[in-house]
C-alpha cells in the first residue's frame, strides 16, 4: 500500500469510520468503510471512491451519519492531511454520496465519492 493510501485509510480511521483497503480482513465487524486506492501523478486531482458499510434493515440513516461526519471533518475547503512523504487535500466529489445497493436486507452502504489531490514531499 502506498503512502497516499495509508495515509487516507489512517485519517478516517482517527476521524470518521474504520477504514479497510480491500480487501476486509476477516473478523471485521461492522459499521466500516472500504476503499480500493488509486495513485495519481503529483498534484494531479483523482476521484476516491469510498463506500461506508453499516447494519440496518429499515434505512440508511446510520450509513448517512458517517457521511455527515466526513463532511464536517473536510468542511467548506477540503481537509489537508499530511501523512509519510505526502500530503492530501481531500474534498466532495460529486455527486458525494448516494446510496449503493446491496444483497444483504439487514446491511445497508453508502458510496462517497472524494476529489483528492496528493502533493509528495
Amino acid at each position: 500500500m502506498t503512502n497516499q493510501s495509508r495515509t487516507l485509510v489512517q485519517w478516517m480511521s482517527t476521524n470518521i469510520i474504520k477504514t479497510y483497503s480491500d480487501p476486509v480482513p476477516k473478523g471485521a465487524t461492522l459499521p466500516y468503510a472500504t476503499l480500493s486506492y488509486g495513485i495519481s501523478a503529483f498534484a494531479r486531482p483523482y476521484l476516491q471512491q469510498v463506500i461506508i458499510w453499516t447494519r440496518a434493515e429499515k434505512d440508511y440513516s446510520e450509513a448517512y451519519s458517517y457521511v455527515d461526519k466526513l463532511q464536517t471533518a473536510m468542511g467548506h475547503a477540503g481537509a489537508r492531511v499530511a501523512g509519510t512523504d505526502c500530503v492530501l487535500w481531500i474534498r466532495k466529489g460529486d455527486p458525494f454520496a448516494q446510496n449503493n445497493t446491496n444483497r444483504d436486507a439487514d446491511v445497508r452502504s453508502v458510496l462517497v465519492n472524494l476529489d483528492i489531490v496528493a502533493y509528495y514531499v
